[in-house]
């Protein structure tokens, strides 16, 4: 898939934090517990692909499908990347999606404001 330019999403997980939600021209999903690994900075081959060095450290991505995927996402500043990473990790390890311990996160789900390749 070739990415031409980036937009503006939402990405929120659901109530029960085993998916991650987000609407590009469709509403797409990715169940956490096939997430791979969390990949900090611009490191998956499509930010190889369109590096945005100035926002390295706002950048993560999330790989599926055996490392065969990922979905790269650029937060809007570095609290909110840390946040993200930390959470997902929290998620990922305590059950691969399954109900975690982080204070905080509100019964409506997380939401998050990145910017993904269209």
């Amino acid at each position: 898939m070739v990415y031409s330019s980036w937009r503006n999403i939402s990405l929120i997980a659901t109530k029960d934090e085993s998916t991650l939600i987000w609407i590009s021209s469709i509403e797409r999903s990715l169940k956490l517990a096939s997430v791979t690994r969390i990949v900090p900075g611009q490191r998956s081959a499509v930010f190889q692909r369109h590096l945005r060095p100035e926002k390295d450290y706002l950048s993560f991505s999330l790989t599926y499908n055996n490392g065969k995927r990922s979905l790269d996402l650029i937060c809007k500043d570095k609290v909110e990347a840390q946040v993200w990473i930390a959470g997902l990790k929290a998620l990922i390890s305590s059950g691969r999606g399954g109900r975690s311990k982080i204070d905080g996160w509100s019964d409506g789900g997380l939401y998050l404001d990145v910017t993904m390749p269209t």
